[in-house]
């Protein structure tokens, strides 16, 4: 069990009160249940954070590629639109573009992640 107290004051040594708080974790055998395992975005594709210079009038060309253990179901994006998808039994890809021109503003933040057939999300990624 835990005990969880709340103070006045940080420096505080007596709480304001105190409440136990007991849980059950519960533990399965891997061989019992199928936990499924999140996409995985693997090279070429951008890391988190990344911070890739265009220059004016260019056009920027970037693969995201996605590799997952059960169905993959697609790549979101969103700061660009993904002009190819293509999809195999382990991997998706998509390919996105962008042209820096003057009606676009000086900074572009592109962010994507895949999603499976059961739901399971890489999580969003920015660059």
């Amino acid at each position: 069990a835990i005990q969880v107290e709340d103070f006045a004051r940080s420096e505080d040594i007596i709480p304001l009160s105190s409440v136990p708080l007991q849980f059950v974790v519960n533990v399965v055998s891997p061989s019992n249940t199928s936990i499924p395992c999140p996409p995985v975005f693997i090279p070429p594709t951008p890391l988190n954070g990344t911070c890739i210079p265009v220059l004016w009038g260019q056009r920027w060309n970037e693969t995201l590629l996605a590799q997952i253990q059960s169905n993959l179901t697609r790549i979101s994006v969103t700061g660009a639109t993904p002009y190819v998808v293509l999809k195999n039994d382990t991997h998706i890809s998509a390919g996105i573009a962008w042209n820096a021109t003057d009606d676009n503003s000086t900074r572009q933040v592109i962010c994507y992640n895949a999603t499976d057939s059961l739901g399971t999300s890489s999580g969003t990624r920015c660059f």
